[in-house]
């Protein structure tokens, strides 16, 4: 926790920053417009992080941005987020847009007391609309290009809809990565599936595939349809399931024995295509949301909503909203979160379904989960010790990254970058540089700005996430904001995953890349 000496010295350097920064700005407008802007004072560093435009109507703008603030006595960057609405000026001859009449309605540091972020905002409320910012226009223009397109944070996120497999009786969703790649084990005569979570091993001999879940078994002449229960399982199969299914499932396995005493056997449902399972504990069982026009699910786990004036069904799924007028059947499709029913945003703070309110643009709720997605986790890294070990699946190759001029790996667990004749690799959150694929890798203190070109479409797209905040001759500030995890900001919302299925690397050894359905993810 930082303290109140602390929280005071940072609140007298937010003020000294807004009385220089006119100053710094008419001195070099062509400075003023590049980012990320650090501000020097006597008694530190503000930097003040691009903002992310969020909305634009007539001349109203608003746009989030990320803050730090560095002190001699406390030289670790402190990181928040701040949240402004104002009025813009265009000036269309010099390709510039002045912001005016700031405020800021949310602002949020981490791990300070919530007292002194009230104090701080108010400070930001005070003293912002002094502040002459102002943003490149060609630059607002592709953020306003990008709003059209329902993405405030990047065009080209995959919103088609996952395979949506609905079930009232228990079951269970078994996902492979494409379609099944077997290979020998060390038992005589046994395959086993390698994309995949779960344990599915083929006995050759018969044709017949044997599949683990929890403490049960089941048996199938098909990897993908036929699975049965089976109590009658060959005793090489369950020595190999013992040497591939670690302890630590064993253990879990074991506390949900009760099912298969309750003689509970679920269905079990595969797929080789990106889906999500939705279950109800029997028929469907609706209850009215108040004060709105919706209904919705009580005896699931899903979020799931019916409009009783559309007659729609609306589904939540990693944070993207699917609509169907059969939940049954389906087909589903994708909902820009903008389009959604009026009565969404009336759902009330208390109700049971509250916590969808997130997922609906314009709400206090969505707003704070886009600023919670703007605030990096940090570290200090030593710049000494600090290396990472790349291992490739033979000798490395590297692939083109769609309209651009970088390279990936392929063949490696890592995320390694090629870019102009530099290796980069990206290692739980840092960054890190060689003159060579495999190594020596040292801790890398700038991050090239071709990396904010890598599309969505990339399986390395999340790497852009991650930043090089500072240096000295023995530390590197670093840190990543939450998209290095994989989640988003689209139309005014946090979604999990790209959307877009990445292919993953068979070799003598499987290595899956990031996926956005098939394990329920909430917000």
């Amino acid at each position: 926790m930082i303290n109140k000496g602390i929280i005071t010295s940072f609140i007298m350097l937010i003020i000294v920053m807004f009385s220089v920064s006119l100053i710094t700005i008419a001195e070099d407008d062509v400075s003023s417009l590049k980012w990320p802007r650090k501000i020097e004072v006597d008694k530190g560093t503000i930097t003040i992080y691009q903002p992310q435009v969020e909305t634009f109507e007539g001349n109203k703008l608003g746009a989030r941005a990320a803050i730090s603030v560095t002190t001699p006595k406390h030289p670790d960057p402190v990181f928040g987020a701040a949240w402004f609405d104002c009025t813009v000026e265009t000036d269309r001859d010099n390709r510039t847009v002045a912001l005016k009449e700031i405020s800021t309605p949310v602002a949020k540091f981490p791990n300070v007391n919530e007292k002194y972020v009230d104090e701080l905002k108010k400070i930001l409320d005070e003293e912002i609309p002094k502040w002459d910012l102002v943003l490149s226009l060609d630059q607002l223009l592709t953020d306003i290009d990008q709003l059209e397109g329902g993405n405030s944070q990047g065009a080209g996120y995959n919103n088609k809809p996952p395979d949506i497999i609905y079930s009232k009786s228990p079951a269970v969703l078994i996902l492979i990565d494409g379609d099944p790649v077997l290979k020998e084990t060390d038992v005589k005569g046994y395959k086993y599936v390698v994309n995949t979570p779960f344990f599915i091993v083929e006995d050759m001999d018969k044709s017949v595939y044997y599949l683990k879940g929890s403490d049960m078994w089941f048996t199938s002449t098909s990897i993908l349809d036929g699975w049965k229960y089976t109590k009658n399982v060959p005793k090489a199969v369950t020595k190999l399931s013992d040497k591939v299914v670690n302890k630590a499932d064993d253990s879990s396995q074991a506390e949900n024995s009760s099912a298969s005493d309750k003689k509970v056997i679920p269905d079990i449902i595969v797929r080789t295509v990106p889906a999500e399972l939705i279950l109800t504990n029997g028929d469907p069982d609706f209850a009215a949301v108040d004060s709105t026009s919706l209904l919705y699910l009580k005896n699931t786990d899903s979020d799931i909503l019916m409009d009783i004036n559309s007659q729609q069904y609306y589904i939540l799924i990693s944070g993207r909203w699917y609509t169907s007028s059969s939940l049954t059947n389906g087909p589903w499709s994708f909902v820009e979160p903008d389009k959604l029913p009026a009565d969404f945003s009336k759902i009330p703070t208390k109700s049971d379904v509250a916590d969808i309110r997130a997922s609906v643009p314009g709400t206090n709720e969505s707003r704070d989960a886009i600023v919670d997605n703007s605030i990096p986790q940090t570290a200090t890294v030593d710049r000494a010790t600090a290396t990472v070990t790349v291992t490739y699946d033979g000798k490395p190759q590297f692939k083109t990254i769609e309209g651009t001029k970088m390279q990936y790996a392929v063949n490696t667990d890592k995320s390694v970058l090629k870019i102009d004749g530099v290796y980069y690799c990206v290692d739980e959150g840092v960054w890190f540089q060689s003159t060579g694929a495999s190594g020596p890798w040292e801790v890398c203190v700038s991050v090239p700005a071709s990396v904010q070109d890598i599309p969505p479409e990339s399986p390395v797209y999340n790497v852009k996430y991650v930043y090089v905040y500072d240096y000295t001759p023995d530390v590197v500030y670093v840190g990543y904001t939450p998209g290095y995890t994989f989640s988003y900001v689209y139309g005014g919302c946090v979604v999990y995953g790209t959307g877009w299925y990445y292919q993953p690397w068979y070799g003598t050894y499987y290595y899956p890349r990031p996926v956005t359905y098939g394990f329920g993810v909430h917000y």
